[in-house]
């Protein structure tokens, strides 16, 4: 039972140009992994119990600290590293939606009871999170916008996948954003950021008048930077403004 919606994905035999991974982090964060080593390092997930780093395939919808007040301190600030497709080729665990927002029962009104957080797993690995892009969203375009292909007609006997249908599709306010369509992937390793798997950096125009971050993205990392306008506001507000600047790159690199 666990693997019917996996299997579901699977069948699809379609596989869309593959999109970067993408992590969300601050300011504080980045600015650390620059000074130090430039790892990063699983940190422990209350969900799964283990230290997990998360990402999202393609869109970086991650809100980091989502219950802070507007503010304009820099340490809050935003920072989007988008990954090259080829770095990560198998995952530790991958779904089509936020485990979180599953944990804490946002999805809930679409839900049997007794369904867990296992049920709607896929293959983890690259592959799979294009089919999961095919199967539900046609287009890499489309599944940016979160907009779910009209000719989904799943037999009764595939309850998970009407189930993630609802929880994707609906217009209705919710407690889930649109990492409700967003591909959660998970990585249990260190990863290094280097020259090789880091393609562009996502960060406030703020930061762009400062030498040492310019060439830590241009020279250390060969990396695009790319900004955003990053007024007096709530950290979590960022996120609109991370995604239009990752799919913008996305456009330009051919992924769309």
């Amino acid at each position: 039972m666990t693997e019917r919606f996996r299997d579901f994905v699977n069948c699809c035999t379609a596989i869309p140009t593959r999109l970067p991974l993408v992590h969300t982090t601050d300011w504080y964060v980045f600015r650390n992994l620059m000074d130090t080593d430039k790892i990063l390092r699983p940190q422990l997930c209350p969900v799964f119990g283990e230290e997990l780093t998360y990402l999202f395939y393609g869109k970086p919808c991650y809100r980091k600290h989502i219950d802070s007040d507007p503010n304009s301190i820099s340490a809050f600030y935003s920072v989007g590293i988008i990954f090259e497709p080829s770095v990560f080729t198998d995952y530790k665990r991958a779904f089509p939606f936020d485990t979180g927002a599953f944990a804490s029962g946002y999805y809930n009104a679409s839900l049997h009871p007794d369904m867990e957080i296992e049920h709607f797993s896929i293959t983890p690995n690259r592959d799979s999170a294009a089919r999961t892009v095919a199967t539900f969203y046609d287009t890499n375009e489309s599944y940016f916008r979160g907009m779910l292909r009209g000719d989904i007609n799943p037999p009764a006997s595939e309850i998970e996948v009407s189930a993630f249908l609802s929880i994707a599709g609906t217009a209705a306010m919710t407690p889930a954003d649109d990492r409700r369509s967003a591909i959660e992937v998970q990585i249990d390793r260190d990863i290094q950021l280097t020259s090789a798997n880091v393609e562009a950096i996502i960060l406030p125009e703020q930061l762009l008048d400062d030498p040492s971050i310019m060439s830590f993205i241009e020279i250390d990392l060969a990396a695009e930077p790319l900004d955003y306008i990053c007024p007096h506001a709530r950290p979590s507000e960022d996120a609109r403004a991370i995604l239009t600047e990752a799919k913008r790159f996305c456009k330009a690199k051919g992924y769309l």
